[in-house]
């Protein structure tokens, strides 16, 4: 599944889940947070040319893209952002980011 950056570089991007996985995600959390559906394999498979492409965006940009994924309710959109973080730790700080 390809991805489209926006002009807010995070806006449009959307994660393709499963309902039989979402059931059990939020069974197995206790139902503490909502879910899409998707497994760690796959969303980073569908994050993968967002998280790649924000390595050249601006700061402002990758510090807002960050804050908006982690802001939406499901939890996978969270665990985008901090693959984001990840992903970009060098842009954000000079110093050195553990893999």
């Amino acid at each position: 599944m390809t991805n489209k950056v926006s002009t807010t570089r995070t806006a449009d991007f959307q994660l393709v889940g499963d309902a039989d996985d979402q059931q059990r995600l939020s069974h197995y959390t206790r139902s503490q947070f909502t879910f899409i559906g998707v497994r760690a394999p796959e969303r980073r498979a569908q994050a993968h040319a967002m998280v790649r492409d924000s390595r050249q965006w601006p700061v402002s940009d990758v510090l807002a893209g960050i804050a908006e994924l982690y802001e939406r309710s499901e939890r996978e959109y969270q665990y985008v952002a901090v693959d984001l973080a990840i992903a970009t730790c060098n842009v954000l700080t000079s110093m050195t980011c553990a893999p």
